[in-house]
């Protein structure tokens, strides 16, 4: 009973204010109970379609890579193999590709993300092909047309740092 003799006082001021006077349209001002008040929400979780990928960067010496030579150039997927080993990459094959490529490509899965990101700096050339069924986190280098060389460790850490951290590809959230 306390609390509708303290409600009635403030519902007649507040109609008083928003205009339920002689002559005035009234104006409707929505009041919230506390008990109606949203909830505050957890903080967001991953999305159960969100497909998780390893952003992190990795060393050199962490990535395993497949070199293919897609440029119809014999001995290129060998020569960059033998420069990746040379710079710390652990290279896991070496072979022709399927078919002629005119421009390189960084073919990679889920946990490769991050590695892909790297070799993006030695392979200026290339572009990146997320496969999400790919397993691993191996990169497969398919050598194009469009390749030169391997670029000098000055214009390698340029390079990493014009493309900055790793994004993830659409429809899929960082690890």
């Amino acid at each position: 009973m306390r609390r509708w003799l303290i409600s009635v006082p403030v519902a007649l001021a507040v109609l008083g204010v928003t205009g339920c006077l002689p002559g005035q349209v009234p104006v409707i001002v929505p009041v919230a109970v506390p008990s109606q008040l949203p909830s505050p929400s957890p903080s967001p979780s991953p999305s159960p379609t969100c497909l998780q990928v390893r952003t992190r960067l990795p060393e050199r010496t962490d990535v395993s890579v497949t070199v293919y030579n897609g440029a119809s150039r014999p001995g290129l997927a060998n020569n960059v193999a033998e420069e990746l080993t040379a710079r710390g990459f652990k290279v896991l094959k070496v072979a022709s590709a399927d078919r002629p490529y005119p421009q390189t490509l960084l073919r990679h899965g889920p946990e490769g993300l991050g590695a892909a990101w790297l070799l993006r700096a030695y392979f200026l050339d290339a572009r990146t092909d997320y496969v999400a069924t790919q397993q691993g986190a191996s990169v497969d280098v398919l050598l194009g047309a469009s390749f030169v060389k391997v670029p000098t460790p000055p214009e390698v850490n340029q390079a990493i740092a014009q493309h900055g951290t790793p994004v993830p590809p659409p429809g899929t959230c960082p690890a």
